[in-house]
């Protein structure tokens, strides 16, 4: 006679009955070790971030120290006062053109023409005012000599040129004097323009 029993497979019924829930109490655990881990981690990381802030705060502190402690802010508004002082308040075409023209006539140069342009923002860093540029355009004849000797008197006169573009060109063979066409940009103190006055234009702007 064929016997038929099911004790294996209860045995085996019993057996995942109990491995189950095991296997889920591991999986739960190991969850909740995991967060724990993640946040002390987090909080290491917070660390090293808030003492390495603290060194720089610490290494910003001494500098400002030092700089205090060596007139810093005295030394600034003086070398600003300076540079205040090298550029002049706005400067009238007429005196422009009367200030090249009888310096260059003192120095030698045979003047054929000066034009005086308007003011253009060349672009310069502003404060409490601007820096504009005026361009001047001279032409005449002269020696080299005599055209720097020009330039090198306006500043001193306080006068703040710059030479932008130039051309010379030798009159004849031997001599020393040269047709030129000077460009200079005079520089000048304006105040900052109100948005419904009219700018000085951009440098280079069509």
């Amino acid at each position: 006679m064929r016997e038929v029993s099911n004790l294996k497979n209860g045995h085996a019924a019993r057996a995942a009955a109990l491995l189950v829930p095991t296997g889920f109490v591991i999986l739960a655990l190991s969850g909740v070790a995991a967060k724990p881990a993640m946040g002390l981690k987090h909080a290491r990381d917070s660390r090293e971030l808030a003492r390495q802030r603290a060194e720089r705060c610490e290494l910003e502190r001494e500098r400002f120290a030092e700089f205090e402690a060596a007139r810093g802010f005295e030394r600034l508004s003086e070398a600003v006062a300076r540079i205040d002082g090298l550029v002049p308040q706005r400067i009238s075409e007429l005196d422009a053109h009367s200030a090249v023209r009888v310096v260059a006539e003192a120095h030698g140069l045979a003047l054929e023409s000066v034009s005086v342009g308007e003011l253009v923002d060349p672009g310069l860093p502003r404060a409490d005012d601007m820096v504009a540029m005026q361009r001047i355009q001279v032409s005449g004849v002269g020696e080299l000599t005599d055209a720097v000797a020009t330039v090198a008197t306006l500043r001193e006169l306080g006068f703040p040129v710059a030479v932008l573009e130039c051309t010379f060109t030798r009159v004849r063979e031997p001599s020393t004097s040269f047709s030129m066409y000077v460009t200079l940009g005079l520089f000048q103190s304006v105040p900052l323009p109100d948005e419904s006055e009219e700018q000085p234009s951009q440098e280079g702007a069509s």
